[in-house]
């Protein structure tokens, strides 16, 4: 059983058990944080939260904005 690391550890020093370890357990992180940012993204576009002088859609707004 792989043991728990610690974020300092630099990827070269783990070992493969505990790299795919950290590797599933981020991308849970990812796809909770994307659930979520999508989840937000919905009621902000739902309220108009985007209109503003110039700006054509949501999608436009966040690619001003968010890059």
């Amino acid at each position: 059983m792989p043991t728990s690391t610690s974020t300092t550890t630099p990827a070269g020093e783990l070992s493969l058990p505990d790299l795919e370890s950290e590797l599933l357990g981020l991308a849970g992180h990812i796809a909770a944080a994307e659930c979520r940012f999508l989840r937000l993204l919905a009621e902000f576009d739902d309220r108009g939260g985007w209109c503003g002088v110039g700006v054509r859609s949501c999608a436009h707004w966040l690619t001003w904005r968010a890059g």
